[in-house]
């Protein structure tokens, strides 16, 4: 009997309502000086994932933050003193807020992982530098410092994480904003959670909002694009606003006018096989529920857009789940395909074992 939890477990986990990526014993600080650069809730989210990391893999990830070197003091020079005092295998990420500075030191045992380079490169799509100094009026200097650090940690994580092939789960929506705008029970929870994810990172590193509203029912005489562009009159642009109905079946899509040159309502709403959603919402398939289907089909419209603003804006998002507008559907149904079977295999089990212990 010992076996069926654990297939219970890992049936009924991929969806889990309540994520708990933390619930190890690392209880460590990743953050080690801060003055005042990082907000809280950067630093609670680096120590949350920098946590999650070296309980599953031994690896840690710090940040070392300060408002001004002291005098001829170089970025270098502070970096290599704070990490003589860590406990290999290390990366630490060190920087100053006035000097603009920042420098990272990585142990030898990760040298093969991850180089120095792949972290502080400034071609536009790296994950630290091109932000600091993008051109940005609605960010302070303050705000892309805590994006890039933020960003820059969670890019060495799941880089060292994917090495020692494990998952992280710690959240990755750094302003923890909502994109999921009415999810009315036709999302499952772990869509909700990546849309959010993913909108998360592409809006602090470029500014673009990608938004979702999903119903159950509309209104009597109401259609979708009527419902859309009554929810797109209270969003700031730039956007993209996916609407759909569960019931009505409609699907809708609004884009606000400075993102009409990236990506046409027909690039997401077209219906050949190769297209993102409407070609999912419409097979038919007897192993995934109504709001499955419809969760694997928006969510790989999101990711979709996602990466074509990201492509277009030159940045590199850690959350993205590379869909290229045609894998992540699929390989989202598979998942629940096989949350199905793992229940199966566990009642069967079950029912062995209980007909055994009879005899």
């Amino acid at each position: 009997m010992r076996f069926f939890p654990l297939v219970l477990l890992l049936a009924t986990g991929v969806f889990a309502e309540e994520l708990s990526p933390n619930d190890n014993n690392v209880s460590e600080k990743f953050v080690l000086n801060n003055d005042n650069v990082l907000t809280d809730k950067s630093v609670g989210k680096i120590n949350d994932i920098s946590g999650e990391l070296k309980a599953k893999t031994g690896v840690s990830v710090y940040i070392s933050a300060v408002q001004k070197l002291e005098a001829n003091q170089t970025i270098g020079a502070y970096a290599k003193a704070i990490a003589n005092d860590l406990d290999s295998p290390y990366i630490l990420i060190a920087v100053s807020a006035v000097d603009k500075q920042i420098d990272a030191v990585i142990s030898k045992e990760l040298e093969s992982v991850i180089g120095k380079n792949d972290i502080l490169c400034v071609a536009p799509a790296c994950p630290i530098v091109p932000i600091i100094a993008k051109d940005r009026d609605d960010l302070s200097d303050s705000q892309k410092i805590n994006v890039a650090v933020f960003y820059g940690a969670a890019y060495v994580a799941h880089t060292i994480a994917k090495d020692r092939v494990v998952a992280l789960e710690s959240s990755l929506n750094l302003f923890d904003e909502e994109f999921a705008l009415n999810k009315d029970n036709v999302l499952i929870d772990r869509s909700v959670v990546k849309i959010n994810e993913m909108s998360g990172e592409l809006k602090a590193k470029t500014g673009v909002s990608v938004y979702i509203s999903a119903v159950q029912k509309l209104e009597a005489n109401q259609t979708i694009g009527a419902y859309a562009k009554a929810i797109a009159n209270d969003l700031s642009a730039p956007y993209i606003l996916i609407a759909v109905s569960a019931v009505d079946k409609q699907i809708d899509a609004v884009i606000s006018k400075e993102l009409e040159s990236v990506i046409s309502k027909d690039d997401i709403l077209c219906i050949t096989p190769g297209c993102p959603i409407i070609p999912i919402l419409s097979e038919t398939r007897r192993d995934l529920s109504n709001s499955q289907q419809i969760s694997a089909g928006v969510f790989n419209g999101a990711a979709f857009i996602v990466d074509a603003i990201a492509e277009n804006r030159d940045v590199t998002l850690v959350s993205s789940v590379g869909s290229g507008s045609k894998t992540f559907g699929v390989t989202l149904a598979w998942i629940v395909r096989l949350m199905i079977v793992l229940t199966l295999v566990a009642m069967f089990v079950a029912w062995r074992s209980s007909k055994t212990e009879g005899k």
